[in-house]
């Protein structure tokens, strides 16, 4: 998926759903990390292992509970405004 695209998934109640809510809280997540001009807790690097890490394992509770932890940094505040 492009990052324009995971922005548009919808999420559910299934294993895919749970991957689909991660892919969209970690596009902000990324972007966020990429710039210098935000305070982003954590590194590209680190997003990508733990999203990628997450999906391969396959358990649904992990997965939502990345996507909260990149949702609440991502609502955390921007700089930017």
């Amino acid at each position: 998926k492009t990052l324009l695209e995971a922005l548009s998934l919808k999420g559910g109640n299934t294993l895919n759903g749970a991957r689909e809510i991660l892919l969209r809280a970690a596009v902000p997540a990324v972007l966020n990390a990429s710039d210098p001009r935000v305070d982003y807790p954590l590194d590209v690097a680190y997003i990508q292992a733990q999203v990628n890490a997450v999906i391969a394992g396959g358990d649904r509770a992990a997965i939502i509970a990345l996507a909260s932890v990149l949702d609440g940094h991502n609502n955390a505040g921007c700089p930017l405004n």
